[in-house]
């Protein structure tokens, strides 16, 4: 015991306040209402709470008490009522009533006490915590090794020392706390003298690779490289293990490795394997080594590259298939598309989109017609790059796509002068896909000027739904703006069927907009 009873009164009355406002700021809720559930259950929520929540939670705890004063103090000064549920009471208690109140209240207590603004009330609280050890405990003694008050600094770290003697295996469910800590200046000497000595310890060598199982890539990473180091496990162990880590930075980092440390039989068999992993860039870096190392397995591994589902293993895949074995890759998609929808062909049909030349177009066409709109748009985005001969007919199809995707896609390719927009195609789109009228309006930009003010006035002649007709309108203002500049013959659209068209629409017309209109069309 490290405080002498009966000591004065000290510690806050409104501890479980505190501690409650600090969990539900972790929330994202940071009113001052609390239901009697909440206070009654804080002190079992800290002790369940994650190594990786505690620094938050004793940052949150700390601001608790300012906000809330700031708070009072706000409402009073605009002579507002300030209604907490419960008020929190100002007092202090003493260190002794904490003997009646359970080891679990005592050690929510103390750690409140631990993030306190007030150096002798943190130091205070550490020292008491002798009396209480615990998981609570030596989370606070890890925060407070890192403290800004060198004698409470110190104070932590003795009570990390004792913790540590008494349960050291404890440290190892709060090794994400510890690790998360350790990019602090002032705690590399905690670290340095007690956290790593014990992390490192032979005996403890079975529960440092259990580590590697962690939720927390961080420990992960950490206890890989722990148990290469203390010599709990080959480094050829570890590198294996950590080739199938869910997190890309850990397993490339294996892999990089994997070269030196595997022999040459294993590596071919891992290599082998990473066909199954889970993240892309690892299987594409997967490939690069087996070329480089000139694995056995290359060519089978390439094979089943060239249908992976993510695009970076099957370029790769495609580059060294061609340069190794002079195959060109898009024969093997061709020949997978042809042999009708299956899971490799939509794969081929992915990839064939994207590097698609004009002998392509027939394995390509039959896609347009498939079910699966994100099917037809990888079909119509593969005719487009090879430059298909039956690229304008496809095109034409496309616009009137039930899809807003395909079509949007057709209109982009007119736009980028891959195919030229005829008023025939824009009126069928517009006939057969109503939904879509307000898009296809924007449209008529792409069309002769003269075809573009026919195409708007025939439009706006008949009814349209609220948000088509003012789209319209607004097109013909821009169209009397700027689209009355652009080059146009009269061959394709005669001002008689011009004015016509005008009086026809004149009652859905603005009146300013329909004299300038009357004026620029032609007599």
């Amino acid at each position: 015991m490290l405080i002498d009873f009966p000591s004065p009164a000290r510690l806050p009355a409104a501890w479980n306040c505190y501690l409650t406002a600090g969990l539900r700021a972790l929330r994202g809720q940071h009113d001052f209402v609390f239901v009697d559930s909440e206070l009654e259950s804080a002190a079992g929520e800290l002790q369940a709470l994650p190594a990786r929540a505690l620094p938050r939670l004793e940052e949150a705890i700390r601001k608790s008490r300012r906000r809330y004063d700031f708070q009072r103090q706000l409402c009073a000064y605009d002579r507002r009522p300030f209604q907490p549920v419960p008020v929190w009471p100002d007092g202090l208690v003493p260190l002794q009533a904490l003997q009646a109140a359970g080891p679990e209240r005592a050690q929510a207590c103390l750690f409140v006490a631990s993030c306190d603004y007030d150096g002798y009330l943190r130091e205070y609280a550490l020292r008491a915590f002798a009396d209480w050890p615990g998981r609570v405990a030596m989370a606070a003694a890890l925060i407070r090794c890192g403290d800004w008050v060198d004698p409470v600094r110190r104070v932590a770290e003795n009570l990390l020392d004792s913790l540590l003697q008494r349960e050291p295996e404890r440290l190892f469910d709060l090794i994400e706390l510890a690790l998360s800590m350790r990019g602090r200046e002032r705690y590399a000497d905690a670290w340095s003298a007690l956290v790593e000595p014990q992390l490192h310890a032979p005996r403890h060598a079975e529960r440092l690779w259990r580590a590697t199982a962690s939720d927390s890539p961080q420990v992960r990473e950490y206890a890989y490289a722990a148990a290469v180091a203390t010599g709990a496990r080959s480094a050829a162990d570890a590198c294996i293990a950590a080739l199938d880590d869910r997190h890309p930075r850990i397993a490339g980092a294996a892999l990089a490795q994997a070269q030196t440390l595997l022999a040459p039989d294993r590596l071919d068999r891992e290599l082998r394997l990473t066909r199954r992993r889970r993240v892309p860039a690892l299987r594409r870096d997967a490939l690069r080594l087996a070329a480089r190392v000139d694995a056995p397995s290359l060519r089978e591994s390439l094979d089943d590259a060239m249908f992976d589902r993510s695009t970076g293993p099957r370029r790769v895949a495609a580059y060294l298939l061609r340069e190794r074995f002079g195959e060109e890759p898009r024969r093997i998609w061709r020949d997978a598309l042809e042999k009708g929808d299956s899971a490799r062909a939509r794969i081929a049909l992915t990839a064939l989109s994207e590097c698609a030349l004009p002998e392509d177009e027939a394995s390509l066409s039959p896609w347009l017609s498939h079910a699966s709109s994100r099917l037809r748009l990888l079909a119509l985005r593969g005719l487009i790059r090879g430059a298909a001969i039956g690229l304008p007919a496809a095109l034409a199809r496309a616009l009137h796509d039930i899809d807003y995707r395909v079509a949007s896609e057709a209109l982009r390719a007119y736009a980028s002068g891959h195919a030229r927009l005829t008023a025939a195609v824009l009126r069928q789109a517009w006939e057969l896909r109503p939904p879509h009228r307000v898009r296809l309006t924007c449209a008529t930009t792409l069309l002769d000027k003269w075809q573009a003010l026919d195409f708007l006035l025939e439009a706006l002649s008949e009814p349209q739904a609220s948000q088509v007709e003012w789209e319209l309108v607004s097109e013909l203002r821009t169209w009397a703006n700027f689209g009355r500049y652009r080059f146009g013959s009269l061959e394709q659209a005669s001002p008689q069927t011009l004015r016509e068209r005008l009086r026809q629409a004149r009652a859905r017309l603005p009146d300013d907009l329909h004299r300038e209109l009357e004026t620029l069309i032609p007599r």
